[in-house]
């Protein structure tokens, strides 16, 4: 909700917990994939849905779309499946998002040095 410079937001967090792949491959929900060019996807959704994840950033690659992931927190690389599944999203990343923190860690968990 915007009002002015104000803005809000309502939601149920829980509800992520619950989506599947299902949804996404639903006709209506994919003919939204495919008229979209750019697509965001936060890394807490590695926790929920990875192969939804996977299926939109295959996509975006194999259509010429941009496929965007932000790190979201340090435990999302530092949980051994969550950064498997962050690792096989990487060749599919065009820009990534993450602050300081996350990308020291993403740097160690790389073997990374300064």
């Amino acid at each position: 909700c915007v009002n002015g410079v104000h803005r809000s937001l309502v939601t149920t967090l829980a509800a992520a917990n619950e989506y599947k792949i299902t949804h996404l491959e639903q006709a209506e929900n994919w003919a939204l994939v495919e008229k979209s060019s750019i697509f965001y996807s936060s890394g807490f959704f590695i926790t929920v849905s990875p192969d939804s994840m996977e299926k939109v950033a295959k996509h975006a690659c194999e259509t010429n779309k941009t496929y965007c992931l932000n790190l979201a927190a340090p435990f999302i690389i530092q949980v051994p499946p969550f950064k498997a599944t962050l690792t096989k999203l990487m060749p599919f990343v065009d820009i990534l998002f993450g602050n300081e923190t996350e990308a020291v860690e993403f740097a160690k968990s790389e073997g990374w040095t300064e």
